[in-house]
This record gives C-alpha cells, sequence and structure tokens, in this order.
C-alpha cells in the first residue's frame, strides 16, 4: 500500500474520534443544563409559593387543605386506589422522568424515610411516589413499554413508584412542581409540603413534620 494512501484514513480515524468526544459532552451539557431547568423552575415555584400568589396552573396546594383520594397505577400496570381516610399519615412525592433536580432529591427523601419505613418495628406511615410524567398505561407499543418501564427507575429505594393516568384532573396538579414532596394526615389534610431543591433545613423540616404526624394516635 502507498503510504500517502493511508493519510486520509488517519485523518478519518482523528475526525471520527474527535466527532465521538463531541457528542459525549453535549450529552453531558444536555444532561446539566436540564438540571439547572429544573432548579430554576423550583426555586421560582417556591418564590410564587412563599408570596402567597397563583401560579400559571392555578393556586398551589395549602397547609390545612384537604385532599381526595387517587387511582393510582403500579409498574405492572394494574391499578390500586389512594383512600382516605387511612389508619396514619401519607407522605407522597412528586417525582419526573426528566427532572434532572429529583436524581438530586430522591437520595435525600430516602434518606428521611429510611428509620421509618426500614426498621424491625411496624410502622402506620403509607409513601407513594408519584411519576408525573409517566406515559399512558395503556400504550403496549415497544416504545410505549420501554418508556413505562424507565418511568420507574427514577423512585428511591423507600418510595413505591406509580403512575396517575387523570393527574393533571386532580389535586396534583396544584402541586406543580418536581421533585415534590406532600405530607398529609390520616384524612388526607395537608400537614406539609417541601418543593424544590431540598437544602438541609428543609430536609430537617420535613423529618421533624414527619415523626410528629406518626406521634399522633
Amino acid at each position: 500500500m502507498n503510504p500517502g494512501s493511508r493519510t486520509p484514513v488517519a485523518v478519518l480515524v482523528a475526525c471520527c474520534v474527535v466527532f465521538g468526544v463531541l457528542i459525549l459532552l453535549l450529552v453531558k451539557q444536555n444532561r446539566e443544563l436540564k438540571a439547572d431547568i429544573s432548579l430554576l423552575q423550583s426555586r421560582l415555584n417556591d418564590a410564587t409559593i412563599n408570596k402567597g400568589e397563583k401560579t400559571g396552573y392555578g393556586p398551589s396546594l395549602q397547609v390545612g387543605e384537604s385532599v381526595s383520594g387517587l387511582q393510582l397505577v403500579r409498574p405492572d400496570r394494574s391499578a390500586t386506589p389512594l383512600a382516605f381516610p387511612h389508619d396514619g399519615p401519607t407522605m407522597l412525592f412528586m417525582l419526573g422522568r426528566h427532572c434532572g433536580y429529583c436524581e438530586q432529591a430522591v437520595p435525600i427523601y430516602d434518606d428521611i424515610l429510611r428509620e421509618h419505613v426500614a426498621g424491625i418495628a411496624p410502622t402506620k406511615l403509607r409513601v407513594v411516589g408519584v411519576i408525573a410524567d409517566a406515559p399512558p398505561p395503556d400504550d403496549r407499543s415497544e416504545k410505549g413499554n420501554a418508556a413505562w418501564a424507565d418511568a420507574f427507575t427514577k423512585a428511591g429505594k423507600f418510595i413505591p413508584p406509580f403512575a396517575v393516568p387523570d393527574g393533571a384532573k386532580t389535586w396534583l396538579l396544584k402541586v406543580n412542581s418536581t421533585p415534590a414532596a406532600v405530607l398529609l394526615d390520616g384524612q388526607g389534610k395537608v400537614l406539609g409540603m417541601w418543593r424544590g431543591e431540598v437544602t438541609k433545613e428543609r430536609a430537617d423540616e420535613m423529618r421533624a413534620a414527619l415523626v410528629e404526624a406518626l406521634a399522633v394516635k
């Protein structure tokens, strides 16, 4: 082979390597951008709530407000109700498939739940993870099945994941944020809601509220 003919091949290989590296960098930057956008949106939502204003989706859920039950769909596509009254509090988490900041919040949620659901002693705490952007459960296409399976990988170790197909028609719309945590008493009354970034202060507030709710006889 003429040594000169190797030059175009070497150039082509080098270009492919550079192109591959650029793709990896763009994918990484895209993920980081999604996480930043999610965080900014969460902080904007929090600021709106703290001012007592209405969001673009209507009034936000308020502490002291009572909510109704929900129809949940398990990962195996079977339905189960989230009903009230219930013998104990409910901690509901709102998560998203494309919520970059949820990936940082879920381990903190797990840590908060660990002592209450991973111990030997029985607990009255009911934990529900709602995947807000889960695809329709009746989509049995190859793409639909893949998206459905992927949706339920976003919850934590101690957060059973569910979908709510008609969530936009329920009080979940008033949560209007991912990630978010809503603590409800046995009658469905909102005891607390924490949206967006899970700071140490918020995590401590959640722990204290959860202990207080579980202490109620």
